[in-house]
Formats: structure tokens, sequence, C-alpha cells
């Protein structure tokens, strides 16, 4: 799924600076600035800093090199489209688990769907004990 993506604002610079930050060293970043075409980054390339373009690309934003030293953040991830990707994978998943277990009525485990009888507790699918009715 292509999140949308969005201009990156104010709002969005300390983010921006602590992954620059995190992935350059601290002292490597100079200045993250929102301007009205995106975020810059003034990054310090005699420190044998890296580019932070990299780690910003990593986590969703879309950069530019402007030149050596200086990055442009154009895009920056839509939370909205972020978390809807992410329930559409859990909900993938979730099928997924449905489709190869069992929910055990007695302890709410799951069981392989290969198996009657739950691991767990002893109960069947239908809910019946196993365990207490042979005693």
């Amino acid at each position: 799924m292509q999140l949308t993506r969005t201009m990156p604002t104010k709002a969005d610079v300390p983010e921006i600076r602590t992954i620059a930050e995190t992935y350059s060293g601290d002292i490597a970043i100079i200045s993250v600035t929102a301007t009205s075409g995106g975020v810059l980054v003034r990054y310090d390339r005699r420190l044998y800093s890296n580019n932070p373009a990299p780690a910003l690309d990593a986590v969703g934003y879309t950069t530019t090199s402007i030149r050596e030293g200086l990055l442009l953040v154009t895009g920056a991830v839509d939370q909205l489209a972020l978390l809807d990707a992410q329930i559409a994978a859990l909900t993938e998943r979730r099928a997924a688990l449905a489709a190869a277990t069992w929910r055990c009525t007695a302890c709410a485990t799951y069981t392989p769907t290969a198996r009657e009888i739950c691991d767990t507790c002893g109960y069947t699918r239908e809910g019946h004990d196993t365990v207490g009715s042979a005693a």
C-alpha cells in the first residue's frame, strides 16, 4: 500500500531532527528548519558524519539532496494512511491465524486446526471436558 505523502510542517521538525541526529550524530546536525517548500536539514559533512537521508527515507520521509551538507525533506508520512496500513496488516494476520486455529471456549487459547482437543485444558472444540469426565 502506498502511503499518502504530505508536506512536513513545523510539527515534524523535532522528529526529523531526532532521526537525523540519531543517524548522523548530534554534533553533525547544524540546523533543521521548516520552510514553505519542506524542511531543510543542514549537516556538517566534515565530521565524518553520514548524510541523514537514508534514515529519514527509511521511516517514510521523502528527501532530496540539494548539495553536500544540505538536505530537503519534502514529504512526511500521513499518520492516518500509516494506521490504515497497519490495521490492514493486522487484519490479514488475524485472518491467517483464525484459518489455522480454533479458539478454545474453556481457556481462550488458540489450538491448531488439526487437533480436536485443546492441549492447555483438555476441552474439545465443542466445549466438552475430556479431562474431568474421565475421572
